[in-house]
């Protein structure tokens, strides 16, 4: 098992990683060992692989960062996303948190530590080495 699982962004996991049973279970199975999760970018929609028995969600009400609306639409990406990130999540439980277009931005909810942008990969990065030094 790994340390820690990083998502990096870019629109392919919302082409495949969002579907990917293999990253679903890897995903569980990381979170029940309290393992850091750190999606950053486009990188959460990875997190939607992730279901509970029951068809819960294993994210659901968990807070985090993701790629906003307001970013893909300045971006010039929304037209042609297959969705909006930031939708997606809330609508299957989880609880975006976002900021100002384009700042940088980490939350931190238990294990799960996620990047709402490119801005944000680095202080993300930090705290991932942080976390992962102070165990």
């Amino acid at each position: 098992m790994y340390d820690a699982i990083c998502i990096p962004g870019g629109h392919a996991p919302m082409e495949d990683l969002a579907y990917d049973p293999d990253l679903g279970r890897i995903l569980a199975e990381a979170d029940a060992l309290k393992k850091t999760i750190a999606p950053v970018c486009h990188g959460p929609a990875g997190l939607l692989s992730a279901n509970l028995p029951g068809g819960r969600r294993l994210f659901e009400g968990r807070t985090l960062a993701a790629f906003s609306n307001e970013e893909e639409k300045l971006n010039g990406t929304a037209e042609y996303a297959p969705w909006l990130l930031q939708n997606m999540l809330t609508a299957r439980g989880g609880k975006v948190d976002d900021v100002k277009a384009w700042a940088p931005h980490v939350i931190e909810d238990g294990n799960l530590l996620s990047g709402q942008n490119p801005a944000s990969a680095g202080p993300l990065a930090e705290k991932v080495v942080f976390v992962l030094n102070s165990r």
